[in-house]
């Protein structure tokens, strides 16, 4: 698929969600040669992981393997608003985590996708408080979330730099 996609767009790579350092360093050490390619985000999610510290811990393994990958990709910190079904910390706790690396961007999304969307989990007046957070430390702040187009005005009113959607794109 990447070789199919021109040099000059960015691409967005999902690593899952990864529980070790080791994990971490081997899925970006790892990756295709990816040099002489526009701004490459890899997006790591914390599903499992239950601990601040060890969220930030991956993350700086995860900064570190991508600088001395040859691309430079820049890392995305993945929280999830409903984080008690992905077992792991609060949305909140992941900003603060990434704003201290520090990662490029942050993206709020749901980990469940049979049980709602976004705003199940979570209220407009947090979302734009997380999207602040993300902006006050010079992240770039995505959302995603079974997201549909009644969805946009509040998203976009958040301060969402990006928006992530996948079967709405595909329905509606």
């Amino acid at each position: 698929i990447v070789a199919r996609i021109p040099p000059q767009v960015q691409l967005s790579i999902a690593l899952g969600d990864l529980f070790t350092l080791e994990d971490v360093w081997q899925a970006i050490e790892h990756l295709p040669d990816l040099t002489g390619r526009a701004r490459i985000y890899l997006k790591l999610g914390f599903a499992g992981v239950r601990s601040f510290e060890r969220v930030r811990a991956l993350l700086e393994v995860a900064a570190d393997a991508a600088r001395s990958h040859p691309a430079s990709p820049s890392i995305v910190a993945v929280a999830y608003a409903d984080s008690e079904f992905a077992g792991t910390i609060p949305p909140r706790s992941v900003f603060r985590a990434a704003a201290g690396v520090p990662a490029s961007g942050v993206l709020l999304d749901t980990y469940l996708k049979s049980e709602g969307n976004l705003f199940t989990w979570i209220e407009p007046s947090e979302l734009t408080g997380l999207m602040v957070r993300a902006h006050g430390t010079e992240m770039l702040a995505a959302v995603a979330g079974s997201l549909t187009v009644e969805h946009l005005r509040t998203v976009c009113a958040a301060g969402a730099d990006i928006v992530g959607v996948r079967g709405a794109a595909c329905s509606e």
